[in-house]
């Protein structure tokens, strides 16, 4: 089943750091949201996260329709270029998002 999903925003940038310490700086939550400007009002789920190269996760404010956001980090000669792609996908996945923190906290 095709997602319907429009693209809202898709930057890219590069980075004079290696994609570890990119990937450090997006999955620590303090330092997330000295790159995003905090917002107290905004909801943010993490979907996938496959280190140091890819990190997926949604975002909304109340009860407005959730954002999926794409970061794609990739190693140049001068660090690290990150891709982001903002969409505003038709369905949020509960129960994928559900299933996998289940994964996440299972005993090893």
């Amino acid at each position: 089943m095709a997602v319907d999903e429009r693209e809202l925003v898709r930057r890219e940038v590069e980075i004079e750091a290696a994609p570890e310490q990119v990937w450090d700086a997006l999955v620590d939550e303090e330092r997330r949201e000295a790159w995003l400007e905090p917002d107290p009002e905004r909801e943010l789920r993490i979907e996938t996260a496959a280190a140091p190269e890819w990190l997926v996760w949604w975002w909304w404010h109340g009860d407005e329709p959730p954002h999926r956001v794409e970061v794609v980090l990739l190693p140049v000669p001068c660090g690290t270029r990150v891709i982001v792609t903002e969409s505003a996908p038709a369905v949020f996945p509960l129960a994928r998002m559900a299933g996998a923190f289940a994964l996440a906290l299972a005993p090893a």
